[in-house]
């Protein structure tokens, strides 16, 4: 699901509650750079394709915005989520790029004021410090943390965001 190119910008910035004139700033400045998983545009008036992924990512750096983050730090920050998995975030439990860890476990997306961003997985008996300080996030700068993070509980917003793709496509819109 987050790999196939689905909607334009336009469905894309409505599913992640980004106006239509601050998600195409963000592609023209390249905060989200269209990736494989995404069409570019095939010419003048035909919009470029945004896969679920990108979509998600818009999803998540909108909400990180809103927090007080900046919009290209905040776009760095979520594709740590969507496109990138790193076994260190928690050893034993796999979850591939764009994807909750599941098991009954929380997946959590600690985002620092400099882009960079960890995730991390939270049950009952993960320690708070943890979830704000995760052990694998080795490449997450010091000066960074002494900024403090922003912590976002993504199983909802990815929950939302593959929802409303499920009901475009039930109504036969992608």
């Amino acid at each position: 699901m987050f790999d196939a190119p689905r909607v334009p910008i336009l469905i894309g910035a409505q599913i992640s509650n980004l106006k239509l004139p601050t998600a195409q700033s963000w592609f023209k400045k390249e905060f989200l750079p269209l990736r494989r998983t995404d069409q570019p545009s095939s010419g003048r008036g035909v919009a470029a394709l945004l896969s679920p992924r990108r979509v998600l990512q818009m999803a998540i750096a909108a909400r990180l915005v809103e927090l007080g983050m900046r919009p290209k730090a905040a776009c760095s920050a979520a594709w740590h989520f969507s496109d990138r998995s790193n076994p260190l975030e928690a050893p034993g439990h796999d979850r591939g790029p764009g994807e909750l860890f599941g098991g009954g476990a929380l997946t959590v997306l600690c985002a620092y004021r400099d882009g960079t961003a960890a995730v991390v997985r939270a049950d009952r008996k993960t320690p708070l410090e943890q979830v704000f300080f995760p052990a694998g996030s080795a490449s997450v700068a010091g000066s960074a943390r002494k900024d403090g993070a922003i912590v976002l509980l993504l199983d909802f917003m990815v929950k939302g965001v593959a929802e409303q793709f499920d009901k475009l496509v039930e109504r036969g819109e992608v």
